[in-house]
């Protein structure tokens, strides 16, 4: 099933248990992510997203919090390092790399109210995100010939978990501050040169990076 249909699907279905649409707390969702460091040359981000507040009768305050958006890392383009090799020059060759994610998000998270306008939630936010290497590569041996040159976008895609934990500050009926800490978890894509021995190709690769991440979101409230 697709991220996408999550959301809807969801809020069809616990309306359907008895739940009116006046119960529904919907607003938009804006979002500011930044990286504790940067991971594969990705640190920082924007979402946006649509999500609703369902009270939960069976503990009184609490929330069931379900949203739909669509998440942006922004990557560093980036000098990669060569491995000294029999076959070229290091100091002269370009390996420039940058990666962007970017895809559809559904978050779901269990909320308890602190105080009057202070809450905690937690969840998982599940990501369908797209991975992009804009990957540059020329490489020249000892004598100053060209042996090997790419300019391609290699892509990959994933479906991957990122567990989250925060506080919501209400500080009036149609705005609300909320700060996360999340685990952000996306797919790396690697393009490494492989050195033969009259020329030079591109390996490319993919693997699954999580890295610890800062959200600042405002929620506007319809």
């Amino acid at each position: 099933m697709k991220v996408q249909r999550i959301l809807p699907l969801l809020v069809v279905g616990l309306i359907g248990t008895g739940l009116q649409a006046e119960d529904l707390d919907i607003g938009l969702k804006l979002r500011g992510t930044m990286g504790m460091k940067s991971e594969a040359g990705v640190k920082h981000g924007l979402a946006v997203g649509l999500g609703a507040a369902i009270p939960m009768p069976v503990v009184k305050g609490a929330k069931l919090n379900v949203e739909l958006g669509y998440r942006y890392y922004t990557g560093d383009g980036n000098r990669q390092h060569v491995a000294a090799n029999a076959l070229t020059d290091p100091q002269y060759d370009v390996n420039f790399q940058k990666l962007n994610v970017e895809g559809w998000y559904g978050r779901c998270t269990f909320g308890m109210p602190i105080t009057e306008s202070l809450g905690w939630h937690a969840g998982v936010e599940i990501d369908a995100l797209k991975s992009r290497m804009d990957a540059i590569g020329d490489f020249y041996d000892v004598d100053g010939n060209q042996v090997g040159s790419w300019a391609f976008n290699p892509e990959k895609k994933g479906i991957t978990a990122s567990p989250l934990a925060g506080i919501t500050y209400q500080f009036n009926t149609a705005g609300a501050l909320e700060l996360n800490l999340m685990l952000a978890t996306y797919k790396q894509v690697t393009v490494t040169p492989v050195f033969g021995a009259t020329s030079v190709t591109p390996l490319v690769g993919s693997k699954n990076v999580s890295t610890l991440k800062i959200e600042l979101g405002y929620s506007f409230r319809f």
